[in-house]
């Protein structure tokens, strides 16, 4: 709760808070802090997900549309022409 401010009524501020704590400021383990693994789900969107890089004859790669023959990519920025 680092970033928020809040107004807590009443004399237990720290029990009722609790609940609100964050696990990785304080390091405190307790009934409130559940464990979730991700990594599986996370691997599958990772495998899943492909992207388009066109190279050219030097190596350079770019992202989505290949250089135009006019000397500017889709996102306006000025390549070098090939002769």
């Amino acid at each position: 709760m680092s970033h928020f401010s809040v107004l807590v009524i009443g004399s237990s501020v720290e029990e009722q808070l609790a609940p609100y704590h964050e696990f990785e400021c304080t390091g405190k383990d307790d009934e409130f802090v559940r464990e979730v693994d991700v990594t599986e789900e996370a691997r599958a969107e990772y495998a899943a997900h492909e992207s388009t890089y066109y190279q050219d004859p030097e190596g350079v790669l770019y992202p989505r549309s290949p250089p135009r023959a006019s000397g500017t990519s889709g996102s306006g920025v000025t390549l070098p022409l090939r002769k």
